[in-house]
């Protein structure tokens, strides 16, 4: 199972790759933490229309959507791992 976080926002606006840097140092997370400098990312796979950065998508391995909760409300770590485990 391969884990990225996308940090499309900050309070000033889009994230850079320094924002993200400082998040995955911060947060102290094993995982990549990318930067959503164009909006891209959040427009087209954000929330409500892009609105929201709080998003959750699973692709399995043959590059499918296999789970996505895209409602704009906080994660529920349980119900993502479960979500990436069942991926094929």
């Amino acid at each position: 199972m391969i884990v990225i976080d996308v940090l499309t926002q900050t309070s000033y606006g889009n994230a850079t790759p320094s924002d993200a840097k400082y998040w995955e140092d911060y947060n102290n997370v094993s995982f990549p933490v990318l930067a959503d400098e164009h909006g891209e990312w959040l427009s087209r796979w954000g929330a409500n229309g892009g609105q929201s950065q709080h998003a959750y998508t699973v692709i399995d391995s043959t590059g499918k959507v296999h789970w996505r909760r895209a409602d704009g409300s906080g994660g529920d770590v349980g119900l993502i791992t479960s979500a990436a485990l069942d991926a094929p």
